[in-house]
């Protein structure tokens, strides 16, 4: 199992011609005709200037922004508050080198110090691939807390780990919803959720998601 999850997850590091900062500016741009987010980060969310010749990094710019961008502030999230989303990426020659897509804030009703952060190593960290798999999850009141809960991940593209975030925070993010009972239903019950607000490839992949689950005439 996890060898072969760690030969996925080196695999999907390569992307295929496709734009990150533009897939992950999509999701953002969601979150603002939601209400959760100020445009304003839309014109911080981008490429970072004289990185290495052949290597993106992909940030949010800001004043405090520390090794990984500035935070996008959330608002409105029904189970978090003060919520801060860090979204960072480097490519180099068309590859994915390393990511990290981390949300954390209060949980409520009872504020509690709450955090997830998916990342994909550059390279082999930890003891091995079980317990330091190139793609995980780090859950927890902090990303420092002990026993540190590290949790193997399937290989994620940063908009995929993007979308994964989202979904545990705002009302009906759902990339891939479940198809209804009722097949005449179908349609409304995968496509209706947020339809005209999710992103492009999103919208696209719903549309073949109910194609998989409707039934042939």
């Amino acid at each position: 199992m996890w060898a072969a999850l760690y030969d996925h997850q080196q695999r999907a590091r390569d992307l295929g011609g496709v734009d990150v900062a533009e897939r992950m500016r999509q999701r953002v741009k969601a979150l603002v005709r939601l209400g959760h987010c100020d445009d304003r980060y839309l014109g911080k969310l981008g490429k970072k200037k004289n990185t290495p010749r052949d290597t993106t990094e992909i940030w949010v710019k800001g004043t405090t922004e520390g090794a990984f961008g500035e935070a996008i502030p959330l608002r409105g999230l029904p189970q978090l508050e003060a919520a801060r989303l860090r979204l960072w990426v480097i490519t180099r020659v068309g590859r994915v080198e390393k990511f990290n897509v981390r949300l954390e804030g209060s949980a409520l009703p009872t504020p509690r110090p709450w955090l997830v952060s998916v990342e994909l190593d550059e390279g082999r960290m930890g003891s091995g691939a079980c317990g330091h798999a190139l793609t995980h999850c780090h859950v927890g009141p902090d990303h420092d807390a002990t026993p540190e809960v590290r949790v193997p991940c399937p290989a994620m593209a940063p908009w995929d780990a993007l979308d994964w975030v989202l979904t545990l925070v705002v009302p009906d993010w759902e990339p891939l919803p479940w198809p209804a009972d009722n097949p005449g239903d179908m349609e409304a019950a995968i496509l209706g959720p947020l339809r005209d607000t999710m992103p492009p490839d999103v919208q696209s992949a719903r549309r073949a998601w109910l194609a998989r689950w409707t039934p042939a005439r």
